[in-house]
């Protein structure tokens, strides 16, 4: 592939895209780090370009890796692997399209998809009819229900990404966005999954968990404590360790009715022990879902491991 046909990533957004223009320029600044800090892990070069509703990032790399990382970047709808092109008219554009896709459709059914943005002289529809009636010489059939090949493209102004890969990414808001938080974590996965949701909408986590059974202990942490008294001072220190860090909120992984103290009056009873608000992003989600997300992250925690475990004790039944 020739320098002007290298392959970049688009990034497209979700939620961004329906903030105010002075918001989406403050959440826009912050993803940008954010894709720096992700990006500078892997040690490439690269340059990125803000299209205000897209960010194009060229990477001196291996493009694999870089989506990878990026695709864990809260905040990143979807990555789109790309090569851009300037165009001239609507002639111009399809040669250009014939060009980039005549081998991949060759001897297989295709179906052509465009997204424009800008004023031009022609519509979407006429791209995708001009396109595909020249693809055709080259294809085996249009397919446009269950193509072997999606011939998609992007249209922004006298712009052309054509796209040759799309990788779904996380989604949400971009850390930092969302003020601070600290996160009661365990050794299971319920306060693991409750603070990568908070993650997801934005906010930064501080994790704090007690230390009960010396040195060896950090590498499990504990699991929620089911005693209510207990409960209530691991409240307290996380409220103490929060204010030292100008934390708005207390993120746990409780669930509402998984287990004997977190009924509703249970909870509410260990809630009274703080002034600061606790923040359940899990209360309404079951086990199998917190074990779903679970598997598609990278929290290093052996779930159901503890090396301390008090019995279990509730204010009503």
């Amino acid at each position: 592939m020739s320098e002007e046909r290298r392959l970049k990533i688009l990034v497209r957004f979700g939620e961004l895209t329906l903030k105010s223009d002075r918001s989406r320029r403050r959440f826009l600044r912050r993803l940008i780090q954010n894709i720096r800090d992700a990006l500078n892990t892997l040690g490439y070069k690269y340059e990125i370009e803000n299209l205000w509703s897209r960010l194009l990032i060229d990477v001196y790399g291996d493009i694999n890796d870089a989506v990878e990382a990026l695709r864990r970047v809260f905040g990143i709808h979807s990555l789109a692997i790309v090569s851009d092109r300037y165009f001239d008219g609507l002639d111009d554009l399809v040669r250009l399209g014939v060009e980039e896709f005549k081998d991949a459709v060759r001897g297989r059914s295709f179906a052509v998809r465009v997204k424009r943005v800008g004023r031009h002289n022609f519509t979407s529809m006429d791209v995708a009819r001009l396109l595909g009636s020249e693809l055709l010489k080259y294809a085996d059939r249009v397919d446009l229900t269950s193509p072997d090949v999606e011939v998609r493209l992007e249209i922004r102004d006298d712009r052309v990404f054509f796209y040759h890969g799309l990788v779904k990414a996380y989604g949400g808001l971009p850390i930092g966005t969302e003020g601070v938080a600290v996160a009661l974590v365990s050794g299971g996965f319920d306060s693991a999954v409750a603070a990568w949701y908070a993650l997801k909408r934005g906010a930064i986590v501080h994790y704090v968990f007690c230390n009960l059974d010396g040195e060896g202990y950090k590498m499990d942490v504990i699991k929620v404590l089911k005693v209510l008294s207990d409960k209530r001072m691991m409240y307290r220190a996380a409220e103490r360790i929060a204010k030292k860090l100008r934390a708005g909120t207390i993120i746990t992984g409780e669930s509402l009715g998984q287990v004997s103290s977190q009924t509703m009056k249970n909870l509410f009873v260990s809630q009274r022990a703080v002034e600061m608000p606790i923040n359940r992003p899990r209360r309404s989600t079951g086990r199998s879902s917190a074990w779903t997300r679970r598997r598609s992250s990278t929290w290093p925690g052996r779930s159901g491991h503890t090396s301390f475990r008090p019995g279990s004790r509730s204010t009503a039944p």
